[in-house]
C-alpha cells in the first residue's frame, strides 16, 4: 500500500474517534460554562470554573484543531467557531464601548494598592485626571498619598482611603455589614452631594488554594482538596458569606438619599453570584460603558493559560441608576496584583 493509501487508512480510522471526542468538549464544555453561569459560587466545581485560567478551556483546542484540518476539516470550523462564543459569553469580551473619560465631567478611579509591588498607577491617573481616588489597603497611609498626588486631599476610614478635589463631607464605615468591607465617604461636587461606597470583600485565594489542593492524584490518596468534603463545606461557607455582605451592601446603597458609585475590589468575578447581585441593582459600567475584557486582576502573571496577563475581572465600578456613566477603561498592565479602574460620569444633569 503506497503513502497516500496509509494515510486514508489513518484518516478514516481516527476520523470517528476525533468527532467523538470533539463532540464530547463541545457538549460537556457549553454545559459546564452554562451551568457555571447559572450556579456561580453556590457549587464548589463551578467556584473553581469562575476563578480559573480561560487558557485551561481553551488548551484542548490546540490539539484538537490541528488534527482536525487534517483529519476533518469541518470539526475544526466547529472548533474556530467556539472561541469567539467563549470568549464573550464567558469571558466576557465585548466592543468597546462609551467616549474618552476627556468627555465626562466627573471620573472615579479605584485601586488595591495592597500588593502593588512598589508600582505606582500615577501615570494612568495623570491620563484619566480623575476627580476621586479610591484605595482599598491604604489605611492611614492615606495623608502619604496625599503628598504624592498635589491637587487632592484625603481622608480614610479603616482600611479605605479617599483622595478628592471636592470636599469630603463624611467618612465613615457602611453601617449594617457583618465585617468591615466597605466605607462611606460623601464629596460635594458643586451643588451636589455624591455618595461613594469604597468596596473590599474578603479575598477567596486561601480557600480556593485549599479546594485545588496539591493535585487531584496527591488529594485522593491524603483525602485533601477537591476530595475533602470538609475543606468543599469551608469554601462554600466562606462563598455565601461574601453573597451576604453582597446583599448588605446593596441594601444599604439603595437606601442613601443621594447617588451612590460603589467601587473597589470586590473579589468576585464578573460571571459569578456577587457581581450578578450588584448589576441587577446598579449599573455595571464596564458592562455598560466598558470595552475588550476588563480584566483587573492578577496584573502581572506567570500563568501561561492565561496568557501571562491578568484573567478576572474582580475590581468593579456600579453606580445608581440615576447616574449617567459615559465610559469605564481599566489600567494598561502594570506588575501589581490589581490593576486601576477607571469610570467617567456626566454630572450635568444633577
Amino acid at each position: 500500500m503506497n503513502k497516500t493509501g496509509w494515510f486514508k487508512k489513518l484518516e478514516g480510522f481516527t476520523r470517528a474517534p476525533l468527532r467523538f471526542i470533539t463532540a464530547l468538549y463541545v457538549l460537556g464544555g457549553m454545559i459546564l460554562l452554562f451551568v457555571t453561569q447559572m450556579v456561580g459560587e453556590e457549587f464548589w466545581m463551578t467556584t473553581l470554573v469562575l476563578y480559573s485560567a480561560p487558557g485551561f478551556w481553551l488548551a484542548p483546542m490546540l490539539v484538537l484543531i490541528p488534527v482536525a484540518l487534517v483529519v476533518d476539516r469541518w470539526l475544526a470550523v466547529v472548533c474556530l467557531a467556539l472561541v469567539p462564543l467563549f470568549l464573550c459569553y464567558h469571558m466576557g469580551w465585548q466592543l468597546p464601548r462609551g467616549a474618552d473619560t476627556a468627555k465626562s465631567n466627573f471620573n472615579v478611579l479605584t485601586n488595591n494598592v495592597g500588593q502593588r509591588g512598589k508600582t505606582s498607577f500615577r501615570k494612568y491617573q495623570e491620563k484619566v485626571f480623575p476627580d476621586v481616588i479610591l484605595l482599598q489597603e491604604v489605611g492611614g497611609r492615606i495623608f502619604k498619598y496625599e503628598r504624592d498626588f498635589p491637587g487632592y486631599h484625603g481622608a480614610s476610614s479603616g482600611e479605605f482611603g479617599i483622595l478628592s478635589r471636592h470636599p469630603i463631607l463624611v467618612a465613615e464605615p457602611v453601617p449594617g455589614l457583618d465585617v468591615p468591607a466597605a466605607s462611606r465617604f460623601k464629596v460635594l461636587v458643586g451643588k451636589d452631594v455624591l455618595v461613594l461606597y469604597n468596596v473590599h470583600l474578603p479575598t477567596p485565594r486561601r480557600n480556593l488554594q485549599k479546594l485545588r489542593g496539591n493535585g487531584f492524584l496527591h488529594s485522593a490518596f491524603k483525602g485533601g482538596g477537591v476530595f475533602s468534603s470538609e475543606v468543599r463545606k469551608e469554601c462554600q461557607a466562606f462563598m455565601d458569606t461574601n453573597l451576604r455582605l453582597a446583599r448588605q451592601l446593596a441594601d444599604a446603597a439603595a437606601k442613601e438619599k443621594h447617588p451612590v458609585i460603589l467601587a473597589g475590589d470586590f473579589n468576585a468575578p464578573a460571571m459569578g453570584r456577587v457581581a450578578r447581585l450588584m448589576s441587577e441593582a446598579f449599573i455595571d459600567i464596564h458592562r455598560d460603558k466598558g470595552g475588550g475584557f476588563g480584566f483587573t486582576f492578577p496584573g502581572v502573571s506567570r500563568n501561561p493559560l492565561s496568557f501571562f496577563g491578568p484573567w478576572m475581572r474582580i475590581d468593579h465600578i456600579y453606580c445608581s441608576q440615576t447616574l449617567r456613566p459615559v465610559s469605564c477603561r481599566v489600567e494598561p498592565k502594570r506588575p501589581s496584583q490589581h490593576l486601576a479602574v477607571a469610570a467617567g460620569f456626566d454630572l450635568s444633569g444633577h
